[in-house]
Order: structure tokens, then sequence, then C-alpha cells
């Protein structure tokens, strides 16, 4: 593919629904249909989403940098869904369209909008108010393929009756009567009938209720034909369950079956041609959505990859190769959209404009991988030590998956279970030292992973691990086919903060606390760096923080430094463009962390390296600046002496740099053409996609629901725990409180005992008391 194509040449979407009705939901089935014609499509709920949409309204702000990461150009409200209006903004480039059953959803959308809808999509009559700039109307219908649905386990259900309205204490009793005396089961869709008959608002929940339904039960309350939503729901049973349709009608004595009612369905399912239906359908998308997209109506057919990592927790060097990736997929195979697997979906979401899923939830993965061309994990994630529990081969079933061993290993088999090749991308390993977590490593090997280490130890540690040294190839890190590229957030900072990188001679610090740092650390940095700047007075010590935890140790060396008032910390949070950016406009650099000193290296910065872990030295060395690679107990005088060479040995540096990160850069993207080539070589989302062929009965796993369990079982100990805390603390002022007053008794009885009173009575006693004694013996 051409290294000129871009994200715009691919057709992508985002569709907003509310699918209480799950795979029936017509957001869905529009999702599906696009998929087939192949358009990117961002699906979003409240079920999977809830922080999307906060007060009940999508807020569209959170979607921006999705937006303008993958050039999405149309956006669908389905399903009555509205938006937040204050977001306008984000609105200007996109085409809006509006997609519903009925009226009532379509205004409801609508009113939500402060501005026109390019394209509305109604199944009955609209009146034109001048709001939008079409109105195409269009009986929506089930998809054709429900017809030969396959249910997955057609033993879980028994057969019975299904009833799609909402719940009256009259109907749950005319209902009861009808299973009663049919000796069958009724299952109901609304959330106020009872749990023990109501279906989930889930993914298939609906559809399996249909599929094992006799008979579609509807109320006639005399009002008129049913409703759009009636009308489809029951055109649904009817295909995929070939359920009956029973018409209870009500009068002053109650429900009554109507014998030949007022509504033909029969009549009206034999009109009704689902193949045929289905063809128009998906050819009326086709039509109203090539309008809505400028140019030729060919386009990139989407792809998807799906990559797998410790993503979504704000470390800057496993959020920059995610997004490197993101950026390099497209743009060697465009209409390639890369969805994240991570530790926290929200953040990828909103900060990398990457749609993304947890590990734990396994479904939405077997989905994602069933429709990838391709599955990648990245970064140093091959080790066996300090995280978490454990990383043995018995975490495997764990009902909590991680970015671990074990966590990647489920990944695999997932992948192989949905025939998707997965690669190990760039990956780091150390320390893979357990017996267990070699077993791990093995054990991926033999699934068929393609491993493509960073360094050469990473490569003689899976080696040694038992995978097949025709599997393992020495690469470097991804990082490497990253451009260096300016951010006009960081030149804008540098302004404000009176600093002209052009005259002035910016000298990154990166560092970080770690368990290895010596005593005294931020004394001997700052006198280090204080030499330099007494040395060069047009030097300036920018200190950058990757990870909000580098706050405190740049602070330090800060607080102990004479020229502190030469220093500034840049500090963007989570825009690691920003960060990239800065590195490019510095002279030279001070760094514990690895891709820091990557960056620094490949935009031809020289830099003296901290060498905190092993990965960092290595780096150091390939990079031709083995010789600035310092140990972490270094002293002042030598880190004094390397920056030194920063300014003095520049030229000599620079050549050393070229070659080295130059010889990296041809491995990486040794790595990146191998990952192409398997992209290129697999098939679009919508040929991998089988869409309504099998349908689970549950999308809650059983992992899910025991997490569910386990955080119930901890409220309710932590709630007796609090009564049990209450009643001990009252117990405790009870007793203080008796204390006090034995306290206080003793004190009377102390003072009496010293009184005048008392040693008078107690002799006049004493006498008597010794005679009695006496005549008693």
């Amino acid at each position: 593919m051409s290294e000129l194509a871009t994200v715009e040449d691919s057709r992508n979407v985002i569709v907003i629904g509310d699918p209480d009705l799950g795979v029936l939901a017509p957001s869905w089935r529009l999702k599906e249909t696009l998929e087939i014609l192949g358009y990117g499509v961002f699906y979003f709920s409240a079920h999977t989403w809830p922080l999307l949409f906060q007060g009940g309204a999508a807020h569209l702000a959170f979607l921006r940098n999705l937006i303008n990461r993958w050039d999405v150009k149309a956006l669908v409200l389905a399903d009555g869904v509205q938006v937040d209006a204050e977001q306008s903004d984000v609105l200007d480039n996109l085409s809006v369209v509006v997609y519903a059953l009925d009226q009532q959803q379509c205004r409801c959308s609508l009113d939500s909008l402060n501005t026109t809808a390019d394209l509305v999509i109604c199944a009955s009559d609209m009146e034109h108010e001048g709001r939008f700039s079409s109105n195409l109307l269009l009986p929506l219908a089930p998809d054709a393929k429900l017809r030969s649905t396959v249910l997955a386990n057609d033993i879980a259900l028994s057969r019975g009756y299904l009833c799609l309205q909402e719940f009256t204490p009259e109907r749950l009793a005319c209902l009861q009567g009808l299973a009663d005396s049919n000796d069958t089961v009724v299952r109901c869709l609304g959330d106020s009938w009872p749990e023990e008959i109501k279906i989930r608002p889930d993914y298939s929940s609906l559809a399996y209720a249909m599929g094992f339904s006799n008979l579609l039960i509807y109320f006639d309350e005399g009002d008129g034909e049913p409703a759009p939503l009636q009308r489809y729901l029951m055109m649904c049973g009817s295909i995929i369950g070939d359920a009956s349709v029973l018409v209870l009608s009500r009068d002053d004595m109650g429900y009554r079956v109507e014998c030949g009612g007022p509504i033909s369905y029969g009549a009206f399912l034999e009109r009704y041609n689902c193949e045929a239906e289905d063809a128009a359908f998906e050819q009326f998308v086709a039509s109203a959505f090539d309008s809505l997209f400028d140019g030729e109506a060919s386009f990139n057919h989407c792809r998807i990859a799906t990559l797998f990592g410790y993503v979504g927790k704000g470390n800057f060097g496993d959020e920059y190769i995610l997004s490197t990736i993101a950026k390099r997929l497209n743009l060697r195979c465009p209409g390639t959209i890369l969805l994240a697997v991570g530790e926290d979906p929200w953040h990828t979401l909103v900060h990398r404009g990457i749609y993304s899923i947890g590990l734990e939830d396994s479904f939405a993965l077997d989905r994602a991988l069933e429709a990838s061309s391709i599955a990648l994990v990245m970064a140093g994630l091959l080790f066996d030590q300090g995280v978490r529990w454990t990383m043995g081969k018995g975490e495997l079933v764990s009902t909590q998956m991680h970015s671990d061993l074990p966590g990647i290993a489920s990944f695999c088999q997932v992948a192989l279970l949905n025939d998707t090749p997965v690669f190990f991308y760039g990956i780091g390993a150390g320390p893979l030292d357990l017996r267990d977590g070699k077993l791990l490593v093995r054990y991926m090997g033999s699934l068929g992973v393609r491993f493509l280490a960073r360094d050469e130890m990473t490569a003689k540690a899976v080696l040694a691990a038992g995978v097949s040294p025709d599997q393992v190839a020495r690469r470097a890190d991804v990082a490497f086919t990253a451009t260096s590229e300016p951010s006009a957030y960081a030149d804008q900072w540098l302004i404000d903060h009176g600093v002209d990188y052009r005259t002035e001679k910016l000298i990154v610090v990166s560092l970080r606390d770690y368990e290895n740092v010596v005593p005294g650390f931020d004394k001997t940095v700052a006198c280090a760096l204080d030499s330099l700047g007494k040395r060069y007075q047009d030097a300036r010590f920018l200190f950058c923080i990757l990870d909000q935890d580098d706050i405190v140790p740049s602070q330090a060396v800060i607080d102990a430094m004479e020229l502190s008032d030469r220093t500034l910390i840049f500090n963007p949070g989570d825009d690691i463009d920003a960060i990239a950016g800065m590195l490019v406009r510095c002279y030279g650099g001070l760094s514990m962390r690895y891709h820091c000193s990557l960056i620094l290296a490949r935009s031809g910065v020289p830099c003296v390296g901290l060498g905190y872990l092993p990965k960092v030295v290595s780096l150091y060395r390939e990079c031709g600046l083995g010789n600035h690679i310092l140990r972490m107990d270094a002293d002042s005088d030598e880190i004094f002496r390397h920056l030194v060479d920063l300014f003095e040995g520049r030229e000599f540096l620079l050549s050393r740099i070229e070659k080295g990160v130059g010889a990296l850069s041809d491995l990486a993207n040794e790595s990146e053409d191998e990952v192409v080539a398997c992209l290129e070589a697999g098939t679009s989302a919508a040929q991998l996609l089988s869409h309504g062929s099998e349908l689970y009965q549950r999308n809650i796993t059983g992992n899910s629901e025991q997490i569910d369990y386990l955080r119930w079982h901890a409220w309710v100990l932590e709630t007796e725990l609090q009564e049990t805390t209450s009643q001990l603390e009252e117990k405790n002022r009870y007793l203080e409180k008796k204390t006090s007053e034995a306290d206080a008794l003793r004190a009377e009885v102390d003072e009496l005992r010293n009184s005048t009173s008392f040693k008078i009575g107690s002799k006049l006693t004493y006498l008597p008391g010794k005679l009695k004694a006496l005549i008693q013996k």
C-alpha cells in the first residue's frame, strides 16, 4: 500500500444507540449493515459506556479525540438517544443522522440537537418543520439473517409465551392464568415485570426468548393499531421463533381472545419477503450514506487490528507505542482501525481516541478478535515477577484477568479460536525466571504466536522458555517507527515561559522514583546540574514529567539546586504528543526513563542515561551511547563530566547516534513490514464477522458474575463490619462511662478513708472487734 494513503480514504461512523432490544435493536441492525458495506463503525450505548451518558445524554466532547484520530464524518443518533447540546463544536464537521422507529424517538433525538440533521430515517411519517434537509421514510424490518440464526445451547429455554408490552397488574394476572391453564412459561419484556419472568435487556436475551416462544401475546387496549415498536417486535418474533400472534382485547369482564381481530398479522407476514427486504434495506443504507461522504463511491473497507497491552494507565511509553501503532497501521494499510484491549478502556477512549475493551469482558473480546485481521501484543509485558499476585499457569483460569502472563495467554487462546494471527510486536521480556512463567511463554509459542523482540536479551529469554527459533526474531522497539513532530502546545508553552530553544540550550531531565535509587540521589543530581549550569550560562533545565509519580523526585532535585531559578517543570498530563514534541526541542538530556531516552536519540538529541533497569542499559549501547549510560550510584562529578560531553563532544556523539538509531529503525521497520504484510493478506472486518449466525445466551461471563458477587459479598461484610464497629464503639463508650463512675467512687472512698471521722470510727470499732474474736475462740 502507498505510504501516502491516509485515514481520509476510509469511511468511519459513530453510532450511538440505546439497545434495550440487544441485537434486535434498530441501531444494531444499522451498525451491522454499515459493517457489511465496509464502514468502520464505533458503537456506543449507555450499557457499555455509562460514563459517556452522564445525565442521560451522550456527551460528545468525550469522543473528540476519537473523531479527530479516525476522521469520523458521520454521527448516527438511534433509538431516541439524546446528545449534550453544549458540545455543538464537535458537530461542526459531522453529518448528523437520526434513525428511529417512531416519531417519539425521532423527536427526542432531534430536539437535543442545536443543529439540523442531514438525514432522518424513520418508520413513520414525520411532519416537515424545516428541521432537517431530507425526510427519508423506511418501513424498518428485522434482519433477514435472523431467520437462520443458530441459537447456542438450544435446550437452555423451554417453549412458552412472550409478551412484549409493559407491565400492568391486569396483564400479569391474565398471563399467569394462560400459563397455568396451558402448563407453560411466560416471559415479558420491560423493567417493571417481576424478576422471575422479566427478560434482561442485553445482547441476545430477547432474541433467545423469541426463539423459544410458541405464542406472542398482544393486549389490545382499543386504541388502534400497535405502535411501530410493537409491530417491529412482533415481526421479529414471528421470523425468529415462527411464533403465532394472539390478540387479547379488553372489555368490562377483562381480557378475552380476539377471534379474527382488527389486526391481521398473518396476512402482513405472508407479504413480508425476508431476503428481498434485507437486500432493499442494505441498498437503501448504501445509497443514503453515500450521499453523506464526498468524493468517489469507492473507499477502503474497514480492517480491524486488535492490540493488547498495559494501556489506559497513563504510562508514557505504553501510551506512546499505542498511538504510534494506530497511526502507522492506518498509514500503511488504509482503512485499518486499531481496537485496544487494556486496563482502562475509558481512559484510552478519551485520551487516545481509540476504542477499547477490558480483558475481563470475554464476550466483547471474542467479537473483536472475530472481526480482526491481526492481533498484537505490545510493549514489555513478558515477565513473571514484580506485579500483582503470581504469574503462573494456575492464574490462567483466574476470575480477574490483567495484562500479565496468564492474561496474555488467554488473549492468545481466544485469537487462535478465531483464526486470528498473533504477533508479539516489539515485545520486551525480563525477568523471565520462574518455571510457570516459562511454561506460559512456551504454551503461547505452541499456539503459533510470532515473537518480534525489541532487543537481543528478549529474544534469548523467549528462546530459553522453549519457543521454536523460527517463531522468534530480534527486532527493535516500535517507537523507532514513529517520527519526531513538533507540538504547537509545546511551542506555545515555551513562549509563555520565556524560553527560546534556538538561543538557549534546554537540558531535559527525566527522573523516576524506583527501588534502586540510592540515598542522597536528589542532591547528587542537583550538584551535577548546578556544575553544568555554572559552566554553560545558556543552559536551562527542563524537568519533563512522563508520569505523575515523577513530580516528587524532580521537585526534590530542584529544591536541592543552587540554580533552581533556571529550572522548569513541564507537565502536560496525558498529552503524549506534547511531551514528544517538547523533547524534539531539547539540546541534551539526563534520563532514567526508557522512552524519553529513545525519543531523544531518535530525534538526534544526545543524552546521559541512568541505568535503573537492564533495558535502559541495552538501549543506550545499541543507540551508540554505551559510554554515556551510568550506574545508579554514580557520583555528581561523573554525571557532570558526561553531561559536559553533550556540549564538547557533540559531533562525535551525533554521528554515533545516527548510526545506532539508523540500525534500530531498520529493524523496527522490518517488524512493521511483517505486521503490515499479514494485515494486508487478511480480509476485511465485514468478511470476517459472521453477522447473526450465532447468538450467545449470555453476554455476562461467569467470571464477571462471580466478580459482581464477590463485590456484593465484600459490601455485605463491610456493612457488617461497620455495624460491629459501631456496636463496639457504643460498648466502649458505655465502658468508659462506668469506668469513670467507678473511678469517682474510688476517689470518694479514698477521701472517706483519709477523713478524721473515718479514723475515729475505726478506732472505736477496733477494741470491740478484738474482744468478740477472743470470746469466739
